[in-house]
C-alpha cells in the first residue's frame, strides 16, 4: 500500500487518498438573473436611463488537496457569487451628430466574491499556509464610466473614455505578506486587488482616399491603468505601477471594402508591466507573469 500511495501521489493520506473516490456535497441552488432597465427620450438626441439588475456566477465543487491537512479529501465547495447593480446615466449626439458623449454612474454589491484565499492552517503542527479557490464575504464598487468620441473631419476622429472605480472589500482578512510570521490581518475597506482605481483609453484615427477606389487608414490607441495590487495579500513584489501601453497602425484597402492589408504594432513603446505575481515563502521564490512586450503583426482581409 506504501508503494501505491507512493506511485498515485496521495503520500501519508491513507486509504481514503484524493486519488480513491469521494462523495462530495453536491450543489443545488436556482440561478435568477433581471434587468429593469427604464429610459426617457429628450430632444436633440439625448437618452437618459437607470437601470437595476442582479446576476450570478455559479459556485464549483472542490476538495481539500493538501495532504498533511486534517481535512485532507474533503469537500470544500465554493458558493455562488451574487452582484445587485444599480446605474444612472445618459447617452448623447450632439453638434449634428459629430460629438458622442456618453456617461453613467453605478453601485454594485457582490456577495460571496470567489478569489484565491490564503488562510493559517490550524489542522496542522506547526501552522502553515494554505491557498484555494473560496469567498470573500462581500465587495463593493462604486464610480462613473465615460465615453466620448468627436468628428474632426468627416475622415479625422478622437475618441476618449475612461473610469474611475473605488471597489473595496467589505469584509476580508488575510496574511501578511512578506514577513517570516505567520499573520492574518483586515483588508477590510482596501482596493480590490486587480481593480486600478483609474482606467483611460484614448486615440485617434485618421481616413484618406488614395483615388483609384483605394484609401488609408492612420489610427493610435493609447490606454492607461493606475496601480493595483495583483493578489489579495497587497505584497509589494504583487504591485503593478500605473502604466500605459499604445497601439497603432496602418491600412491600405479598396473603397468597396474588399481587400485591407494592415500592419500592426502592439506596445509601440516596450512597456514593461505584469499582469499577475506572488510573493515568496518557505518554498517559493517570487513571481511574476510579464504582459506583452512589443509585437509587429500584417493582417490581410478579404470579402468576396
Amino acid at each position: 500500500k506504501a508503494l501505491y500511495r507512493s506511485a498515485i501521489g496521495t503520500g501519508s493520506a491513507g486509504d481514503k487518498g484524493i486519488y480513491e473516490w469521494i462523495e462530495g456535497d453536491s450543489i443545488g441552488d436556482n440561478s435568477l438573473a433581471w434587468l429593469v432597465s427604464p429610459s426617457y427620450q429628450l430632444p436633440h438626441d439625448v437618452l437618459v436611463y437607470a437601470s437595476l439588475s442582479s446576476g450570478e456566477k455559479s459556485g464549483a465543487v472542490e476538495f481539500d488537496s493538501d495532504s498533511a491537512s486534517a481535512n485532507y479529501g474533503k469537500p470544500l465547495n465554493v458558493k455562488p457569487e451574487k452582484a445587485e447593480n444599480a446605474e444612472l446615466g445618459f447617452k448623447s449626439l450632439l453638434l449634428d451628430r459629430r460629438l458622442l458623449i456618453n456617461a453613467n454612474l453605478y453601485y454594485t454589491q457582490l456577495t460571496d466574491y470567489q478569489s484565491n484565499l490564503t488562510i493559517i492552517d490550524k489542522s496542522q503542527e506547526p501552522e502553515v499556509l494554505r491557498s484555494y479557490l473560496g469567498n470573500i464575504p462581500g465587495v463593493t464598487a462604486k464610480g462613473v464610466e465615460f465615453e466620448t468620441a468627436f468628428a474632426v473631419t468627416p475622415g479625422l476622429s478622437i475618441n476618449l473614455s475612461g473610469a474611475y472605480n473605488r471597489a473595496t472589500y467589505d469584509e476580508f482578512f488575510t496574511t501578511l505578506p512578506d514577513i517570516s510570521a505567520t499573520k492574518l490581518a483586515d483588508y477590510s475597506g482596501k482596493q480590490l486587488h486587480g481593480a486600478p482605481k483609474v482606467t483611460l483609453a484614448y486615440g485617434v484615427d485618421y481616413t484618406r482616399s488614395l483615388g483609384n477606389g483605394y484609401g488609408l487608414n492612420l489610427f493610435l490607441t493609447n490606454a492607461y491603468r493606475s496601480e493595483a495590487y495583483l493578489q489579495p495579500s497587497q505584497s509589494e513584489y504583487a504591485l503593478q505601477k500605473a502604466y500605459n501601453v499604445t497601439d497603432g497602425g496602418i491600412a491600405l484597402d479598396r473603397a468597396n471594402g474588399k481587400y485591407r492589408i494592415s500592419f500592426i504594432v502592439k506596445n509601440l513603446f516596450d512597456e514593461d508591466y505584469k499582469t499577475g505575481g506572488n510573493t515568496y515563502s518557505g518554498t517559493n521564490a517570487v513571481t511574476e507573469q510579464p504582459g506583452y512586450g512589443r509585437a509587429f503583426s500584417f493582417a490581410f482581409r478579404s470579402n468576396f
